[in-house]
């Protein structure tokens, strides 16, 4: 038989009630169930907002950005440099490109955005790379046709897994006639 531990002989033992407290730092491990505590380290390697963490490249609502006789080379989104920007993705493993086409482009050229990023600033697009692992182009969206659009998720590069990134959006394959617009552009990270 098991006899109860009386607490005046043990004040150090946690009470279910929580009337003794931790007098010192507890170790621990990464909780699974949603009643488990979670450890400092644990909870401060977490991304905000739910686990996903929104990069925006153009939000004005009254506004569409038209990528004027978007041409067949690569150009940072809207031809522009001004919305390249600094980012921790230190806390990510993977990233998804979305965005909102309001006009789609008729250029047999295979028009899209892509997502790009630099371990520095650069104000030359051929600076960027893509910013998933595959190196590929798949992390793009098409701006053939208008819709909501998402790249899907992709394993994050290697080197883009750090501090001050940065980061950008190009434009690549129009036929230099063609005026797509874009009401929205961001990329997701988790």
């Amino acid at each position: 038989m098991v006899e109860p531990i009386e607490i005046e002989q043990r004040p150090k033992v946690i009470r279910a009630d929580g009337s003794v407290p931790f007098t010192a730092p507890q170790t621990g491990v990464a909780p699974v169930a949603s009643a488990d505590l979670a450890t400092r380290g644990w909870v401060l390697a977490q991304p905000s907002g739910g686990g996903i963490y929104r990069v925006p490249f153009h939000t004005d609502a009254g506004t569409d950005l038209t990528l004027t006789e978007h041409p067949s080379t690569e150009q940072f989104l809207g031809n522009s440099d001004r919305s390249v920007t600094l980012v921790d993705l230190s806390a990510f493993t993977q990233v998804r490109l979305i965005a909102r086409v309001v006009t789609g482009s008729a250029s047999s050229n295979t028009p899209e955005l892509r997502g790009r990023y630099r371990t520095s600033f650069s104000t030359t697009v051929g600076d960027y790379s893509e910013i998933s692992s595959s190196g590929d182009g798949s992390l793009a969206v098409s701006l053939a046709s208008a819709g909501l659009l998402s790249s899907g998720w992709f394993t994050l590069a290697g080197s883009a897994q750090a501090n001050d990134i940065a980061l950008a959006v190009s434009q690549i394959g129009g036929d230099a006639s063609a005026n797509p617009a874009v009401g929205s552009v961001a990329m997701e990270f988790k």
